[in-house]
């Protein structure tokens, strides 16, 4: 049954039932989109199939839940509808078991193509990981926001938005090299140590960045949150204006233009083991974890 365009109340769902109002059922974004913005009363009901497993997709987008939707233990990821560069949507729960199912049957293969049209699935240049491409917007006045679609002009960001994180928080860690850490300290032990985070509004949008990629590295927790100072805010904002207009020109993942800089006093719960080539911890680390936001 087609769902209630997100704008659609009760009354006016019934009405387009009742007048027998064919629904939106395009999977191309650029013609998904036209239809619905030639529709300004919304009386047209929004009926999405995912070619992958053929049953109807989301349309409620972004608006909430992680600003990361990548697959983790404990973690699902929805129905909504994701565009792909190429302009075609999926569900993004089915795409992303699509592409573990064609990693595991074509080991090494150089590129996939998109399920509805084939049309190769770009990498993202610089880091060459695969581009995700984006859910689909929780509101329609958010659809502009969507870049161009790739045979329109549309760009491949050079770095995803996990390597774009990266990217900026090593910029912004040599920032913090300007101020003293030290007094904010409240244990002589090393195990205490300052990090940068971003904390989104929404639930479980809390992230902290760790260099290590080591499964094995030490669990953490938080002891308090620092003040920033009001250099690093201003050099942040500067950042997340540039996010705001990469998101809407390059295809990347994740809008990360709405997070909020801020900074922690951490504790090692469980440290590395010493060696003898390791060095004295800084004070200053990176934290590559996901945390609550409470």
């Amino acid at each position: 049954m087609p769902t209630m365009n997100p704008a659609m109340n009760h009354g006016t769902i019934i009405d387009a039932i009742d007048s027998d109002i064919a629904p939106i059922t395009d999977i191309y974004w650029p013609s998904f989109k036209k239809a619905v913005q030639n529709d300004p009363q919304q009386l047209r009901p929004i009926d999405l199939t995912c070619t992958i497993c053929t049953e109807q997709m989301s349309t409620q987008g972004s608006g909430r839940g992680s600003i990361h939707w990548i697959p983790k233990q404990g973690r699902q990821i929805t129905h909504d509808a994701q565009i792909l560069p190429c302009g075609h949507m999926v569900g993004g729960c089915c795409f992303m078991n699509w592409l573990h199912s064609q990693f595991e049957r074509f080991q090494g293969r150089e590129y996939y193509s998109c399920p509805v049209c084939n049309t190769q699935i770009m990498n993202h240049p610089e880091c060459e990981h695969l581009c995700h491409g984006q859910r689909i917007p929780h509101l329609i006045a958010n659809y502009s926001k969507v870049p161009l679609v790739l045979s329109e002009g549309g760009f491949i960001h050079a770095r995803c938005a996990g390597c774009e994180i990266q990217h900026t928080f090593s910029e912004m860690t040599k920032y913090t090299g300007i101020y003293k850490w030290d007094d904010e300290v409240e244990s002589t032990d090393t195990e205490q140590y300052i990090t940068l985070g971003f904390l989104n509004e929404r639930p479980g949008g809390f992230l902290y960045m760790d260099g290590s990629k080591d499964p094995k590295r030490p669990f953490c927790e938080r002891v308090r949150r620092l003040r920033t100072p009001e250099e690093l805010k201003t050099i942040w904002e500067a950042y997340r204006q540039v996010w705001v207009l990469k998101f809407k020109t390059f295809w990347i993942s994740h809008d990360l233009s709405n997070v909020t800089l801020c900074l922690y006093l951490m504790k090692t719960v469980n440290p590395f083991p010493e060696t003898q080539t390791s060095k004295a911890p800084s004070i200053f680390r990176r934290v590559f974890s996901w945390g609550s936001s409470t």
